[in-house]
């Protein structure tokens, strides 16, 4: 009698176990280059270093961010960047920066210049996320140091403000094109140093 029971006990253990709703997917965004390069301007023989790069730690983390009508934060459960959101920002602001300045090398900083001509882009990420339903908060301050880093060429702050739907699609979008204009305003910026 006692062998019958453990195999029907068993059996109603994995009964209770499967109750309840299925899980969610994890739903994995990632920035991506612009597609369509309006602008270019010749950079020729131009070495441009991009970083070093801070960073709110907020952000510091694989869930995406948004924040609600009173200005707390919330983090997204299910809605998760593929990357770390830091990695994926440089490389798309990178790829945009080589497609918008033709001819130039854009490197990853640390770097070693090997021409004293070069120039080093800082940046300062102070707001990266937004409000589902209404905008992104996008504010970004940057520096252009000629090549060693001793003398401070050219500053700005960007500051980007898109109206957005209600999901985190449409969070990622937004916060996708204030990259494509940021990255505009930056290779407008270093082409002004290199005449």
């Amino acid at each position: 009698m006692r062998y019958f029971l453990i195999p029907i006990l068993l059996l109603i253990c994995t009964a209770c176990i499967r109750l309840g709703p299925e899980p969610q997917p994890s739903r994995y965004y990632l920035l991506a280059p612009q597609e369509e390069v309006l602008n270019t301007y010749p950079a020729d023989s131009l070495k441009l270093a991009l970083g070093p790069v801070s960073f709110p730690p907020y952000l510091d983390r694989p869930q995406l961010v948004t924040r609600n009508s009173r200005n707390e934060i919330v983090v997204a459960e299910l809605d998760r960047w593929a990357e770390p959101l830091r990695d994926n920002l440089l490389r798309v602001l990178k790829e945009n920066l080589a497609r918008n300045l033709k001819g130039a090398t854009i490197s990853d900083y640390p770097w070693q210049p090997s021409d004293e001509r070069g120039l080093n882009l800082q940046l300062s990420i102070n707001q990266f996320d937004g409000v589902l339903g209404q905008k992104t908060s996008v504010d970004i301050r940057w520096t252009l140091f000629n090549a060693n880093g001793t003398l401070v060429l050219d500053r700005g702050h960007f500051v980007s403000r898109l109206l957005i739907g209600a999901t985190h699609e449409a969070l990622v979008s937004g916060l996708n094109e204030s990259i494509n204009q940021l990255s505009h305003q930056l290779s407008q910026a270093v082409v002004e140093q290199k005449k």
